[in-house]
């Protein structure tokens, strides 16, 4: 009997080895293929374009980051599934043996325990498996997230890792994630109209305004000339006029330093040209009155 379980334990453990090697064989396999059969597509556009953005590359890089992140999630739920699967056959033959109602409450009571146990990890596997396959977010996609400007860097079971700009690893469990809203910089392409909001005060010439802002948008090493940058003014406030300066960044991380260059340029355009923000106005005129 000794050698009779000990050849069995053998024989399932040596099998459950071979199946873990031969899956992870075939899914890296499949993987390799996938992408190489991506990348012979040679024309993705429905009709010719002009777009600045290279449609066929970056289709192609797009296809290959959604094959690494689908399969980068397989692989990560293969071992558990194999191992309980083996450790399930391990008890096999001694399921002929247990009583059917001892058989029975076991089964119940082992089954509650892992769903209030493992309640939150299901959760967060579904959701992880929903987000891989269904691709609201993929690895490398630049998001917005609760206010968290950076990168997805990686997608788990469990949680979503996001490197914001900062370098810091902003955590989000997957189940909450799916019920977030975000803004995703990539998710059609990376070309951002990006734009500075700033006041001026009601006393200055709003030409002069938009001249020295169009200027400093034109300035930048990030400004993508394929379009002049815009000026608008947005609101007529109590005490200041609200502007928007705008111009089109290739990558959502030239349209922050974009809007880095062009507010440090407003602050020397502003004092060079007399211009007023609304804070300087009122403190002039109190100046005034105290005189």
């Amino acid at each position: 009997m000794y050698i009779f379980w000990l050849t069995y334990f053998s024989v399932i453990g040596l099998i459950g080895i071979v199946v873990i090697f031969r899956l992870r064989k075939f899914i890296d396999g499949l993987e390799i293929y996938r992408k190489k059969a991506l990348r012979k597509v040679i024309d993705f556009s429905a009709v010719p374009t002009d777009s600045p953005m290279d449609l066929d590359k970056w289709s192609q890089d797009a296809g290959v980051k959604s094959i690494e992140t689908r399969f980068s999630m397989i692989r990560r739920i293969l071992a558990p599934f194999v191992f309980f699967f083996w450790f399930f056959l391990l008890f096999v033959p001694l399921f002929p043996t247990i009583p059917a109602v001892f058989a029975s409450i076991l089964a119940a009571f082992i089954t509650g325990l892992i769903a209030i146990i493992t309640r939150p990890i299901i959760e967060n596997a579904i959701a992880g498996i929903v987000i891989s396959f269904s691709q609201p977010i993929r690895i490398g996609d630049t998001v917005k997230i609760d206010g968290h400007y950076g990168t997805i860097e990686e997608i788990t079971i469990t949680h979503t890792k996001l490197k914001v700009w900062n370098w810091q690893r902003y955590i989000i469990p997957n189940r909450i994630l799916l019920e977030k809203e975000y803004l995703n910089y990539s998710i059609v392409d990376e070309f951002i109209w990006t734009y500075v909001e700033f006041w001026v005060a009601y006393n200055v010439d709003i030409d002069l305004v938009k001249s020295v802002a169009i200027s400093c948008a034109q300035q930048s090493q990030y400004l993508l000339n394929c379009e002049e940058p815009a000026f608008w003014v947005m609101g007529l406030e109590q005490k200041s006029i609200c502007c928007w300066v705008a111009g089109w960044a290739d990558t959502p991380g030239n349209a922050w330093e974009l809007q880095a260059n062009i507010r440090q340029s407003l602050i020397k355009g502003f004092q060079q040209h007399g211009i007023f923000t609304h804070l300087q106005n009122i403190r002039l005129q109190k100046e005034k009155e105290q005189q």
